[in-house]
């Protein structure tokens, strides 16, 4: 499942979502204050989306992806590693 941290009025906040409903991907999105707090303090980044993909299958937890583009770049990664 990928997990996108975002704010209100956050233009690649919305892309992303956009882009994980393009996808048909399975994602939340949060924009409450108090978990985008956690989620800057956790990734180190000083933007947002803040974007995670948790696997629970694999047990490894909430994985970095990063901004939106770097989850353009993971899902292009993903389908061209898929083939």
């Amino acid at each position: 499942m990928i997990r996108i941290y975002g704010r209100d009025n956050c233009s690649f906040c919305n892309k992303a979502k956009a882009f994980a409903k393009m996808k048909d991907m399975h994602f939340e999105y949060d924009d409450d204050p108090e978990t985008l707090k956690w989620a800057v303090e956790h990734s180190g980044m000083k933007t947002v989306p803040i974007i995670y993909f948790d696997h629970e299958e694999w047990d490894t937890g909430m994985n970095l992806i990063g901004g939106f583009n770097d989850f353009v770049v993971w899902y292009a990664d993903r389908k061209e590693n898929s083939l």
